[in-house]
């Protein structure tokens, strides 16, 4: 038993002394990550609360470690692939929204942002369904937490999307971590999903089948939602 607890218990000590640093091992951490990949994916397809995962590796809760995680799972780079893949996209996808008259109204705002791939992403889920949520600058972490309707994850933007305050990806009511911006936001959650086991929620099985078989390229067994189908074969066009 000894043996198999010490690498856990090693990265969590790194994680608390190290990993918050300005200067942080991450070389280290990752290592010692890809030695705990085994006894980790045990724990995690428990299905255990997100907490317990966080407090075990708190090391995987980060846009960098998530990053390694779903490499390590999908053998596919997650943050490059994701915003490649919608840059290329973005001005199909603003001018499919743009064709849809009972969406107008509601993504005008996002549709005037100048960075297209931004605008793209903001508008992507407003086509099925958004894992979004726009706050004021001043919101406070609390009131993120308090206000979530359900355990559905969600990316929380506070201020500006363009240049955010930050962007908390929370899960089960719970900030597990916050990013810079909305990009790295969006991929790092898609990135969770992947990496904590957690299935898609009927509401976001259409945006997250989307940037799993469009964006990432991975396929799975499970039918594509029609919707999604459509969307596609148009964006190619």
């Amino acid at each position: 038993m000894e043996k198999t607890t010490k690498p856990l218990k090693n990265i969590q000590r790194l994680w608390r002394r190290n990993f918050k640093k300005n200067t942080p091992k991450v070389d280290l951490i990752k290592q010692r990550m890809e030695i705990t990949y085994a006894q980790r994916r045990k724990l995690i397809n428990s299905k255990p609360l997100i907490v317990e995962v966080q407090e075990n590796y708190p090391a995987l809760f980060s846009p960098c470690e998530i990053g390694n995680e779903f490499k390590r799972l999908t053998d596919t780079e997650l943050h490059k692939i994701f915003e490649s893949s919608l840059s290329k996209a973005a001005s199909k996808i603003l001018s499919e929204v743009k064709l849809k008259s009972q969406l107008l109204p509601i993504v005008m705002k996002h549709l005037q942002i100048e960075d297209k791939t931004v605008a793209a992403l903001l508008v992507l889920p407003v086509v099925f369904l958004s894992f979004f949520k726009l706050y004021e600058e001043e919101t406070s972490p609390d009131y993120v937490v308090d206000a979530a309707e359900n355990a559905d994850p969600f990316v929380a933007v506070i201020g500006d999307v363009m240049k955010p305050k930050c962007c908390y990806i929370v899960v089960e009511k719970h900030i597990v971590f916050d990013t810079a911006n909305v990009i790295s936001a969006a991929s790092s959650l898609f990135g969770l999903l992947y990496a904590c086991n957690i299935h898609y929620t009927t509401t976001t099985l259409e945006t997250y089948t989307f940037i799993q078989k469009f964006c990432m390229k991975l396929s799975d067994k499970l039918k594509t939602p029609r919707r999604v189908r459509t969307f596609v074969e148009k964006i190619r066009e």
